[in-house]
């Protein structure tokens, strides 16, 4: 069968408009914003103001956060679980770079531990790098010894990363 250049050129001049329509209507959607993202803020004003905060540290708030439902969430979990006033959450959970950690931390020692002080369990959580993995340190540590949670929570809190793999002249300076 032979084929001509004619007919081959007629078949993709066709092709062109659907192209160029498929082409724009693609591009449009992925340009226009989704009504999840644009929810997150809708979100996070009704769950904060819920929490009992005030208009102006709501809109702050709300507006700063690069992921503002997970620190509206952050914020009700940590009011929900503790005798903490919402606007001392709210201050450590915009601090944090992993707010639902930072949560999940203050909840579970509040919860597993019999602390009076849950400021100190959030300021303890806030201060970790990795709130996850001090409150496992500090759950771990009372479970396991004879010590009590306060201690445990000082324990955890100095505990740091250990140098690993240096060259073989360095020298400690202690």
């Amino acid at each position: 069968m032979v084929y001509f250049l004619h007919s081959l050129v007629v078949r993709q001049c066709a092709l062109i408009p659907f192209a160029t329509f498929g082409a724009l209507v693609a591009s449009g959607i992925v340009l226009t914003p989704t009504a999840a993202i644009a929810n997150e803020f809708l979100t996070c004003g009704r769950v904060l103001t819920e929490a009992g905060l005030d208009a102006e540290a709501v809109a702050a708030a709300c507006a700063q956060a690069l992921h503002p439902q997970v620190m509206a969430r952050c914020v009700t979990d940590i009011t929900d679980s503790t005798d903490m006033m919402a606007n001392q959450a709210l201050t450590a959970c915009q601090r944090d770079r992993r707010p639902q950690e930072l949560a999940t931390c203050v909840t579970a020692l509040h919860t597993n531990l019999e602390m009076a002080d849950s400021t100190q369990v959030l300021d303890n959580c806030s201060r970790s790098i990795l709130p996850l993995r001090y409150s496992d340190c500090v759950l771990g540590l009372v479970e396991t010894t004879d010590l009590s949670p306060a201690a445990s929570l000082a324990a955890c809190g100095v505990a740091g990363d250990r140098p690993m793999e240096l060259a073989p002249t360095f020298i400690f300076a202690n």
